[in-house]
């Protein structure tokens, strides 16, 4: 099979980690892999296909905090910086770190995916909104009258 492009699979890493805003990662107490950098860097940019006026993403990695029952937790939060409210998502998980970054992505997904669409029901508002489309009733005598 030739080469083209589409095939290289190191350009198309090159090409899905240039997201098109910053994405920072901030850690404490835990250092991270390449790999969990990229898997970040990966699920930040594909917020993007969801909403594209995303300014900015910012995730902070803390961890392992000790617990007596349970053992080591992760808490992984994600900031995406939007026009309008930002969506927020903090995830604590006991176990493996890469579940918590999948939930935590998983969620912001979901919750950024719901703010495109509000954004893009929100309609002006007209003088008859909320009454439906044929307008408020109106009582002219004994008879209800459409305006």
């Amino acid at each position: 099979m030739p080469d083209h492009p589409g095939n290289n699979q190191e350009e198309a890493n090159e090409v899905r980690s240039n997201p098109s805003f910053p994405v920072r990662i901030r850690t404490q107490g835990i250092q991270l892999n390449e790999d969990l950098k990229r898997t970040i860097e990966f699920e930040a940019q594909g917020l993007e296909r969801f909403n594209s006026r995303i300014v900015d993403c910012e995730v902070a990695v803390t961890g392992p905090a000790r617990n007596r029952r349970n053992g080591l937790s992760f808490d992984v939060v994600v900031k995406v910086a939007l026009p309008g409210p930002d969506v927020v998502v903090h995830r604590s998980t006991v176990g493996a770190l890469p579940i918590a970054i999948n939930q935590s992505f998983a969620t912001a997904r979901r919750r950024v995916k719901r703010q495109a669409h509000m954004r893009r029901r929100r309609k002006p508002m007209s003088r008859t909104s909320g009454v439906g489309r044929r307008g408020r009733a109106r009582s002219r005598g004994n008879r209800l009258v459409r305006a």
